[in-house]
């Protein structure tokens, strides 16, 4: 008589088993979907076409902001990379902006806010299950005598269907009635790994592109 029960208690026994190593495997996979599936739901999935980013100043820090963006919710920082987390101060802010293409896959632009953040836009990746730090593409910060700006432009300037980068920064000092002091620009062309080079193959008309207006 307990052989039917001692049977029916090893198949139970069998199909917890399986049940939980599949658990375990899945959750090895991947710890963090929930987590990403929550992360992903912040973002505007938009075509850029020829879109500008820049940092708010100050005064823009607020959600009237062009790219003020929706906050991310603290408990997802942990999807960031290490040294990323590291570089930052612990009370740092981070907003989602949008989700393009990047080469094959996608890339994350996200907007930090708080002290040691300098009012940044950057671009980040998705790369063994983290979110790694590509480049600032947009930063703003001022101390006692002078500005620093950096504004990007995202655009397809050779034709091939993907998104390059025209980065343009400068310094302007106060005491030269706003004048800049310096200024540099750069042109990164996107290849088709996703990756970005720096290039002067472009015919660009640089006068075209104007910085947001810096306050004083």
């Amino acid at each position: 008589m307990f052989i039917p029960l001692i049977k029916n208690m090893l198949l139970r026994s069998s199909f917890l088993l399986v049940t939980l190593l599949t658990s375990i495997v899945l959750f090895g996979q991947n710890p963090n979907s929930k987590a990403w599936t929550a992360f992903e739901k912040n973002f505007e999935v938009t075509n850029v076409g020829n879109l500008h980013l820049f940092a708010p100043t100050a005064s823009q820090n607020n959600a009237d902001f062009t790219f003020y963006g929706t906050p991310i919710d603290r408990g997802l920082y942990r999807l960031f990379s290490a040294n990323w987390r590291d570089e930052l101060p612990h009370d740092f802010n981070t907003y989602a902006l949008y989700k393009i293409r990047y080469g094959a896959s996608d890339a994350y632009l996200l907007r930090f806010q708080g002290p040691g953040t300098q009012n940044m836009i950057g671009l980040f990746t998705k790369e063994d299950d983290q979110l790694v730090y590509i480049q600032t593409l947009a930063s703003y910060y001022c101390n006692d005598s002078m500005c620093w700006q950096m504004d990007s432009w995202l655009q397809d300037f050779d034709g091939d269907t993907r998104l390059d980068i025209l980065k343009k920064a400068r310094v302007v000092q106060f005491t030269l009635m706003g004048a800049p002091i310096d200024e540099y620009t750069q042109v990164l062309k996107q290849n088709n790994d996703g990756t970005f080079s720096p290039t002067e193959n472009f015919a660009i008309s640089l006068e075209d592109y104007q910085f947001e207006t810096i306050e004083q």
